[in-house]
């Protein structure tokens, strides 16, 4: 098994954290069309990108999972000033839950089970 060289291994670490693939190139101080060379060409390498991906994936979803289950924490503003609450005298807090976001990931992990998504592209679809 051939080692990755520092610029494949900073890719794939910028994968890994859930970066595109132009974005993991300009940390990686790559063109964009390298890392698909090197897809091509090293079978480690791709290993260790569907690596990155999969953990990428699962940090998503696990973001996800907890948006749709607890929500996400925003003030409440009117005409641009925070709404006090009378009885704390704090900010007005509410809690949005995306549960939209959950059925999207939901269906693009698992089509089998959830459905599938027409027209996402193939891209954008778990392997």
């Amino acid at each position: 098994m051939a080692e990755l060289t520092a610029k494949q291994a900073a890719f794939v670490a910028a994968v890994e954290a859930g970066k595109t693939v132009s974005a993991a190139a300009a940390l990686a101080h790559v063109n964009p069309t390298t890392h698909y060379r090197w897809m091509a060409a090293n079978e480690d390498y791709r290993d260790a990108i569907a690596v990155a991906e999969e953990a990428a994936w699962d940090e998503f979803l696990g973001v996800v999972v907890d948006r749709a289950l607890n929500g996400v924490r925003r003030l409440r503003f009117c005409h641009g000033n925070p709404v006090i609450d009378p009885s704390t005298g704090e900010p007005y807090v509410e809690t949005k839950y995306d549960n939209r976001l959950l059925i999207l990931a939901l269906r693009l992990f698992r089509p089998e089970k959830y459905g599938p998504i027409w027209g996402v592209p193939a891209a954008f679809r778990r392997r």
